[in-house]
């Protein structure tokens, strides 16, 4: 096997897992678009345009997550622990600002949803549903910040792994919570918001586990505190 070609293999390992993970976020809102349309015109409306003005925020602070990687990568290279426990540090505290800030705008466009242009009906069902996804940007945010520094030390599969099981958790909600089955309330487009906090929730939790309890990363995270 040549140089190059080594090179190729070892990038495309490192790459694919972030690729599916950035995949696995965009098929959240999917999800709950594909579902809600199957109870009416209307909730589907109500999921896109709050999907759309979720979306658009959640880029930005996602967009401003993925300096951790490439700082916490070159502190990785240079043998700086403490470096590195300083960024993970440094970034919670970033992102819990900018989750403030995010959320606040958030709210304002929710609030005022009914300046967009909309038929009253289809802004009237999305205020809900983007209360929900608002209330979910926390644990999106801590996820990222997490999700970036592991991947700055060149662990990428765990993020990826845990994002499709979200995925897999938000539809089985999103059946379970918009349809009402096996005895839970029918919500329709209201289960899908809940179905989608529901799993970005444990997406956290299963995020900061690995970090806490995984040889590879706890020395990081007790340096911190």
């Amino acid at each position: 096997m040549t140089r190059k070609r080594w090179h190729y293999i070892k990038t495309l390992r490192l790459a694919y897992p972030v690729m599916l993970s950035q995949f696995g976020q965009v098929m959240t809102s999917m999800d709950d678009s594909i579902m809600v349309g199957q109870i009416g015109t209307i909730p589907l409306a109500a999921a896109t345009l709050a999907n759309s003005i979720f979306i658009v925020v959640l880029i930005f602070g996602i967009g401003a997550s993925f300096a951790i990687s490439p700082l916490v990568a070159q502190a990785d290279g240079e043998k700086n622990p403490q470096r590195v426990s300083q960024l993970l540090k440094h970034a919670l505290l970033l992102n819990l600002g900018l989750t403030v800030v995010l959320s606040a705008l958030l709210f304002a466009f929710t609030i005022n949803i009914q300046h967009f242009g909309q038929v009253p009906e289809v802004a009237s069902a999305s205020v809900s549903y983007l209360h929900l996804l608002n209330f979910s940007f926390l644990p999106v945010m801590l996820f990222f910040t997490f999700k970036q520094f592991t991947e700055g030390l060149s662990s990428t599969k765990p993020a990826m792994i845990i994002t499709l099981l979200g995925n897999a958790i938000n539809i089985i909600f999103n059946y379970l919570l918009i349809y009402g089955k096996f005895g839970f309330p029918e919500l329709g487009l209201v289960g899908a918001g809940w179905a989608t906090l529901i799993s970005r929730i444990l997406m956290f939790f299963a995020m900061f586990v690995l970090v806490l309890q995984s040889r590879e990363f706890a020395a990081y995270w007790k340096a911190i505190q």
